[in-house]
């Protein structure tokens, strides 16, 4: 993708646009992916949209706390707190 490129697509009826495949691949993006639009407004009332793909993820967390399941959350806040348990 070249620096400072335009890219245009049409909005359709129902509000969706396509984005175009260019764009898709350079940031590998597929169907389900969520994407963010950044809006600034322009002194010249134009609107510049930035794309971006949301690559957050919450997945390599899953199963941090696996050892704490069961356990009563108070025993633990107590513990983090450095508190005998009640």
């Amino acid at each position: 993708m070249a620096p400072g490129k335009a890219y245009a697509s049409k909005l359709a009826s129902n509000g969706q646009i396509v984005i175009p495949k260019e764009l898709r691949d350079t940031l590998h993006l597929k169907g389900g992916d969520t994407v963010v639009f950044l809006a600034e407004e322009e002194d010249s009332g134009a609107c510049q949209i930035t794309l971006r793909k949301r690559t957050v993820s919450y997945r390599p967390a899953v199963g941090a706390l696996h050892h704490l399941a069961g356990r009563d959350y108070r025993k633990i806040l107590a513990a983090l707190d450095g508190e005998e348990p009640k």
